[in-house]
């Protein structure tokens, strides 16, 4: 099986020395999330309930240049990304996130997929709870994973986390032009990424589909610290447009 690096096509930068892609597929869009309004039934018929609808949105994205995907951790999306890689020969770069049910069976099982960063997803982060974060993080490093934090409160988990200087390596956290989901003032967060001492990797950067690509992209690409995206993507043709429009913000270096 050949490795991502051999197909990607977007810029690459470094976390503790492993090289991280800039644009990755996010998995949001494959549970139907909340945030979609009225079409996150309509996602989670189609991809939650049909998870063989998820493969060749995957095997696009790679094709396009795209080989990284966030993925949370629920088994058929796990499943979905194996059955992926085994058909396209290549090796996904991979993220996951757990806490979304029982972090520790999730930590585990998300073996399955190597996944180079393993974040804590939201709802325990944004417990704040500093003495059950090392925990967690503890259990990460042990597993070989860069641990990272996802947060739907950045303004107020990003400076708790600085301050306890839990031996993490990256957020995962929303940013959108118009602020939508950011659970804060916008410039409030801005200037908390900004000032952060790990870098960010910017989520629903589309607000939920009320921004298009190219104005996403131009907007998130401009703060500093923020040095990927992870975007959810509905369908092929969707994944075309999101991904070469990265590629004129992301190129990969030399290309």
């Amino acid at each position: 099986m050949r490795d991502w690096k051999e197909i990607c096509k977007v810029r690459t930068f470094e976390i503790e020395g492993r090289e991280i892609p800039a644009v990755s597929l996010g998995t949001s869009v494959f549970i139907g999330a909340g945030q979609f309004g009225s079409k996150s039934g309509e996602y989670y018929r189609l991809f939650y309930q049909r998870p063989e609808n998820i493969e060749p949105i995957i095997r696009c994205s790679a094709e396009l240049g795209v080989p990284a995907v966030q993925v949370l951790y629920y088994d058929r999306i796990i499943h979905a990304l194996i059955r992926a890689q085994s058909d396209i020969g290549v090796k996904l770069f991979t993220t996951v996130t757990i806490g979304i049910v029982d972090w520790k069976r999730e930590l585990l099982e998300s073996e399955l997929i190597d996944p180079s960063i393993c974040f804590i997803h939201a709802r325990i982060t944004d417990l704040r709870n500093g003495p059950f974060l090392t925990d967690i993080i503890a259990e990460i490093r042990r597993k070989g994973m860069i641990p990272g934090c996802a947060t739907h409160e950045p303004a107020k988990t990003i400076p708790f986390l600085e301050e306890s200087r839990l031996p993490i390596g990256c957020y995962l956290a929303p940013l959108n032009r118009i602020g939508l989901f950011t659970g804060d003032n916008l410039k409030r967060t801005i200037d908390c990424y900004e000032q952060a001492s790990r870098p960010v990797i910017a989520k629903k950067v589309f607000a939920a589909g009320k921004i298009r690509p190219e104005e996403a992209f131009s907007f998130v690409s401009k703060v500093k610290n923020v040095k990927g995206v992870a975007v959810g993507i509905a369908s092929q043709s969707e994944a075309q447009e999101t991904f070469e429009t990265a590629l004129r913000f992301w190129p990969k270096s030399g290309g």
